[in-house]
């Protein structure tokens, strides 16, 4: 399935739909970060050493658009996760430890008095992620 998000105010997207949105699936995202043609590798080693992926080519393009839609995607799954966790916890239905995936783990360590208070959205954005720069 495909989900369409709001083009970012920096300009990382492209293809855009009627009102300004993207329309891209899983897939498409990890074939454009992983499954790169020869110059979009030779431009990932690259950047590791000197910033290269402002340079207006298409490669570059691809990556920043599936970056940032990946981005967009992973932030409402935490948002919506701290939202139901939160509330879960606020009402006395949730049972702390029962955490079954890696988001609602660090949401759960997020709670007051867990050793992860003070970890922001985009820290577990970049931890969900695995950082891929999103």
């Amino acid at each position: 399935s495909s989900t369409e998000y709001d083009e970012n105010a920096d300009g990382k997207t492209g293809g855009q739909l009627a009102g300004g949105r993207v329309k891209m699936t899983f897939h498409d995202a990890y074939d454009n970060i992983f499954g790169q043609d020869s110059l979009g590798m030779i431009l990932m080693f690259a950047n590791a050493f000197i910033p290269v992926r402002w340079l207006p080519l298409e490669a570059n393009r691809k990556y920043l658009r599936a970056t940032g839609w990946l981005s967009d995607v992973l932030t409402q799954l935490v948002r919506e996760r701290t939202k139901d966790v939160r509330t879960a916890h606020a009402s006395g239905k949730y049972v702390r430890g029962e955490a079954r995936d890696l988001l609602t783990f660090l949401v759960e360590e997020s709670l007051p008095g867990g050793p992860a208070e003070d970890i922001t959205e985009e820290e577990m954005v970049g931890d969900v992620s695995g950082d891929t720069q999103v």
